[in-house]
C-alpha cells in the first residue's frame, strides 16, 4: 500500500506553549523492504509566536521519502531541533525559512536539513532574512541563502555566532550571501572594515571545504556616509587548516551613488531663476505698429534642460528638468519721457528627475513651486534700448525624493528665498540694408547679474539606512558676467547670441553622516546662448532661446526655452 501525507499545515501563535514534537506530516509506514515506501511532501509548519522546545520537523517518516516540506520560524522562542524533514529514506528539497523581522529568539536552537550525520543533501535549503543573532548550530543543507538586506553590520561582531561547543561543517554546499538592499555597515569611525564575520563557530572550528559561494555580483555594505564596499565572500580556513567563520573581505571601495542624486535636486531647484529677457521678450512701452501705450501684459514660458556632471570622485550624474512659468506686468510707469519701469507677478512649477551611477544605481525626484515678484527699470522704450536695472523675489517649495537598493523612498522638503539684481546697457554699433525688409540695426550689450539662492533642505535621517543627509552650498550667490550681440529688425524682431562667465561663490554638494561629497566643475562655468525674439502677431509677442553651460570635469548643462507675451 502507498501510503500518502500531504499538504497539512500546523500554525503555533499567540501566547501558545509546545514542550515536545511539532511535526507537519509524519507517517511509519515503509520501514521494511516489502513495504512500499511512504511519501510525506509539502507539508508546512508555520511558527509565527509563543514557545516551542523540542523538536520541530517539516515531514517525518521512519524509511519513506520526505520531499518539498516547509517550515517558517517567523516568532516566538525556539529551542530544540528543527529538521527540514527526517527520515532513513529519501530527504530532499526541504526549506527552512528563518525570518528575525518580529524578533525570533533561537538562540537555544539547532537547524539542520536532515539528521546530523550527514551533509549536503538533495537541496535542502535554509534560508535567512531579516536576521542578525546567535543559534546553536546548523548544517546538512545543501543550500544556505542569507540575506543581509537591512542588517546592521559591525566589526567582531558576527551575523550568526553558532555557540554550540561543536564544529560546525558545511562542506560541499552551496552558500549564497547578498542583498536586495545593502546591508549597512556601523563603525565608530564611520570607515569600512576588511573584513567583517558573516557566520562564525564560536568554539573556533567550521569547515567549508568545496563550497560554493555563489553570487550574482559582490556583496555591498556601506557605512553611514558616503562610501561603500564590495566584498567577496570567502572562508577564513586553507586548504590544509580549518577555520572559524565565513566572511565579507573587502575588494574595494566605491562612493554611494544617492549623494550624486541629492546634488542634482539641489542644482533643480536653481533652475527657477531667470533673467530678464527670459521673460521680457521684445516687450516695448510705446507699441511700434499702433503708438499705442501697452499698460498690461501676460507671458508664459517653458524651459527644458538636460545636464551631466559628477560628483565626489566619480558619481555620474544625470538630470533633466522641466519649469514652466507664468506672469503678467500689472503696472507701467512713466517717470518722464526717458525713465519707465515695468512691475509684475509670476508663478511657477518645477519637475526634475535625476540619476546617478556608481557600481550601483541611485535616483530622485524634485517637484515644486514657486512664487515672486518683479519689476524693472529703463530708459527708452524698451531695455533693449538703452540702461536697464532689473530685479525679482521668490519663494519656492520642493518636495524632493531619492531611493536606490539601499533608500526606499527617502523624502524630504526644501524651501526658502532668492533675490536677483541684474544690469544691463545697450550699444549701437551699426545700421546693415538700406530696404525696410533687409533694415537691421546692431547693438552690443553688456550685462550683469547677481543671484543669491536662500533655498535650504531639511537636514532629515533616512530610517531605513539611519543615514543623516545635510545640505552643502547653502546661501550660493551666482554672478553673471557676459554680453549679447543684437541685430534689431525695425524694433519688430530680432536675433542674438550671447556669451557668459558664471561664478558660484558655493559648491552644491551633501553631509552624509561625516561624510562630504560635492560636484565637481560647477564653480566656473562658460555659456553660450542664441535666439530669437519678435512679433508672432499684432500683440503677441514670441521668443525662442537654446543655450549650452561648459564647466571642468566634464560638466555640461543644455537648455532650450520658447516663451510667449500678449500686449494687453
Amino acid at each position: 500500500m502507498l501510503v500518502l501525507v500531504q499538504n497539512n499545515t500546523v500554525n503555533i501563535s499567540g501566547k501558545t506553549s509546545v514542550v515536545g514534537w511539532v511535526v507537519a506530516g509524519e507517517s511509519l509506514a515503509g520501514n521494511t523492504v516489502k513495504e512500499k515506501p511512504a511519501y510525506i511532501q509539502n507539508n508546512t509548519v508555520v511558527i509565527d509566536d509563543g514557545y516551542v522546545e523540542g523538536k520541530i520537523s517539516g515531514g517525518a517518516a521512519v524509511a519513506g521519502n520526505v520531499i518539498g516540506n516547509k517550515i517558517f520560524l517567523n516568532g516566538g522562542t525556539i529551542k530544540g531541533l528543527v529538521y527540514g524533514g527526517t527520515s532513513a529514506g529519501e530527504v530532499k528539497d526541504n526549506i527552512v525559512y528563518l525570518d528575525g523581522r518580529k524578533g525570533i529568539d533561537v538562540t537555544g536552537a539547532w537547524i539542520y536539513g536532515r539528521g546530523r550525520a550527514t551533509t549536503g543533501t538533495n537541496g535542502n535549503t535554509l534560508n535567512i532574512t531579516n536576521f542578525k543573532g546567535a543559534m546553536q548550530n546548523i548544517g546538512n543543507f545543501d543550500r544556505i541563502d542569507l540575506d543581509l538586506a537591512g542588517l546592521m553590520v559591525r566589526e567582531k561582531e558576527p551575523i550568526i555566532l553558532l555557540t554550540e561547543n561543536q564544529s560546525t561543517n558545511l562542506d560541499n554546499s552551496t552558500i549564497h550571501i547578498h542583498s536586495s538592499r545593502k546591508a549597512i555597515a556601523v563603525t565608530d569611525d564611520s570607515s569600512l572594515a576588511d573584513r567583517y564575520e558573516v557566520i562564525k563557530n564560536q568554539s573556533g572550528s567550521l569547515t567549508a571545504f568545496n563550497v560554493i559561494y555563489e553570487k550574482d555580483k559582490l556583496v555591498v555594505v556601506h557605512e553611514r556616509g558616503t562610501m561603500e564596499g564590495l566584498y567577496r565572500v570567502e572562508w577564513d580556513g586553507y586548504p590544509d587548516q580549518i577555520g572559524d567563520s565565513i566572511d565579507l573581505v573587502l575588494e574595494r571601495v566605491e562612493e554611494r551613488p544617492e549623494s550624486g542624486t541629492y546634488i542634482s535636486n539641489s542644482l533643480a531647484w536653481s533652475r527657477m531663476h531667470m533673467r530678464l529677457h527670459d521673460r521680457f521678450g521684445q516687450a516695448y512701452y510705446i507699441d511700434p505698429f499702433s503708438g499705442e501705450e501697452r499698460a498690461v501684459a501676460g507671458w508664459v514660458r517653458q524651459v527644458g534642460s538636460h545636464s551631466h556632471f559628477r560628483a565626489g570622485s566619480d558619481i555620474k550624474t544625470h538630470s533633466r528638468t522641466a519649469v514652466t512659468q507664468i506672469g503678467a506686468d500689472l503696472v507701467r510707469n512713466e517717470f518722464n519721457q526717458d525713465v519707465k519701469s515695468v512691475w509684475g507677478v509670476f508663478a511657477g512649477g518645477l519637475y526634475n528627475r535625476s540619476n546617478a551611477k556608481t557600481y550601483s544605481s541611485a535616483q530622485s525626484r524634485s517637484d515644486g513651486y514657486a512664487l515672486g515678484v518683479y519689476g524693472t527699470l529703463y530708459t527708452g522704450n524698451s531695455p533693449d534700448d538703452g540702461f536697464y536695472v532689473d530685479s525679482w523675489l521668490l519663494f519656492g517649495h520642493y518636495n524632493n525624493k531619492l531611493w536606490s537598493d539601499d533608500l526606499a523612498n527617502f523624502r524630504y522638503k526644501s524651501n526658502g528665498w532668492v533675490w536677483s539684481v541684474e544690469s544691463g546697457y545697450t550699444i549701437p554699433l551699426s545700421q546693415s540694408g538700406s530696404k525696410d525688409f533687409n533694415k537691421l540695426i546692431w547693438t552690443f550689450q553688456p550685462e550683469i547679474q547677481l543671484v543669491w539662492d536662500g533655498v535650504k533642505a531639511d537636514t532629515t535621517v533616512d530610517k531605513d539606512t539611519e543615514t543623516r543627509f545635510k545640505q552643502l552650498g547653502t546661501n550660493n550667490v551666482s554672478l553673471r558676467i557676459g554680453a549679447r550681440l543684437h541685430a534689431n529688425h525695425m524694433n519688430k524682431g530680432l536675433g542674438f547670441i550671447e556669451g557668459n562667465w558664471i561664478h558660484n561663490t558655493k559648491r552644491a554638494g551633501v553631509q552624509m553622516g561625516t561624510g562630504c561629497k560635492y560636484i565637481k566643475g560647477g564653480r566656473n562655468l562658460a555659456e553660450f546662448r542664441a535666439g530669437l525674439e519678435g512679433h508672432v502677431t499684432k500683440n503677441l509677442l514670441g521668443w525662442a532661446t537654446v543655450g549650452v553651460q561648459a564647466g571642468q570635469y566634464g560638466y555640461h548643462n543644455e537648455t532650450a526655452q520658447i516663451g510667449l507675451k500678449y500686449m494687453f
